[in-house]
């Protein structure tokens, strides 16, 4: 089940990874724009990344990944999908910013103990089978006093709810 579940991902985010025009994403929206107040209150939190090493985990179209590096941090952007990877990696170098990219599967990290002192992850848990392990993963390859900073739409959200019966066709059921 869980390995059906994680291809059908897999291939859900490759294919809209292919259908992406970077040229259309305006990174400083995702994080400064009024109609992102939970990656304003996020970015609050972090404090200054200059200089920090920072796991952007599910990056998708790097959006984010790429933020972090404008503003210093030491950027890993990683995801499931090979696809999203290639396009985060491509809007960096578009954005004149250096970031590494690597696929990996969020429940079975890649990475040794202690690595980053930030995790990031935006709209990735309900995407994942099982998102326990997931966030075990993440308390494991941050460093001691390191930060998990992550959001989700909750099931019991009315407006993320009315959303899903909209946009029927862009969403992969998650």
């Amino acid at each position: 089940m869980q390995d059906e579940t994680l291809k059908k991902e897999r291939q859900f985010h490759d294919a809209w990874a292919s259908t992406i025009d970077i040229d259309g994403i305006r990174v400083n929206d995702y994080f400064e724009a009024c109609t992102a107040p939970e990656n304003r209150f996020i970015v609050q939190q972090m404090g200054d990344i200059t200089g920090k090493r920072l796991l952007d985990l599910g990056c998708g179209a790097g959006e984010n990944s790429v933020y972090f590096a404008k503003k210093g941090a030491n950027c890993v952007a990683a995801d499931y999908s090979q696809g999203m990877v290639e396009v985060a990696l491509k809007l960096a170098e578009k954005n004149g910013v250096q970031i590494d990219g690597c696929t990996v599967n969020a429940m079975a990290l890649d990475f040794p103990d202690n690595s980053f002192d930030i995790v990031y992850a935006s709209n990735l848990l309900h995407h994942l089978p099982e998102p326990e392990k997931a966030i075990r993963e993440m308390h494991r390859v941050l460093k001691p006093g390191g930060k998990a900073c992550f959001w989700d739409p909750m099931k019991h959200n009315p407006v993320i709810n009315v959303y899903r019966r909209m946009a029927t066709e862009v969403r992969d059921g998650g």
